[in-house]
């Protein structure tokens, strides 16, 4: 009774985490690592601070030593799912779970 009580909590807890919104921090993380993967062959470049949109989180993407504005990464809210709008070349809309296994993968060979 006590271990089928224990499961019920986790199982109530998780569902708690799953439903709280992706904050501004958490936001930045995955559009950082979305440019990181996504837009290494721009060349130079990177993402401003995440604003609030609706469900969205979007920063905008900035390219080149000029840091031109070319569109934007949205991170929802509610899933965490990033993709990009803009007239780059067209990129895929992901997890945030896809890019944090990219992000564990890359920080896990750092030299010791």
């Amino acid at each position: 009774m006590k271990v089928k009580a224990l499961c019920i909590l986790i199982l109530s807890a998780s569902t708690i985490a799953a439903a709280t919104p992706i904050n501004r921090d958490q936001a930045h993380q995955l559009s950082d690592l979305y440019f990181v993967k996504y837009f290494a062959r721009e060349g130079c470049g990177g993402i401003s601070s995440p604003l609030l949109k609706g469900n969205y989180w979007e920063s905008t993407v900035k390219i080149g030593y000029s840091g031109k504005p070319n569109g934007i990464i949205r991170v929802n809210r509610q899933t965490g799912r990033t993709s990009y709008l803009g007239s780059l070349i067209l990129k895929p809309d992901v997890s945030a779970e896809s890019l944090q296994d990219i992000a564990a993968i890359k920080y896990s060979h750092s030299p010791k």
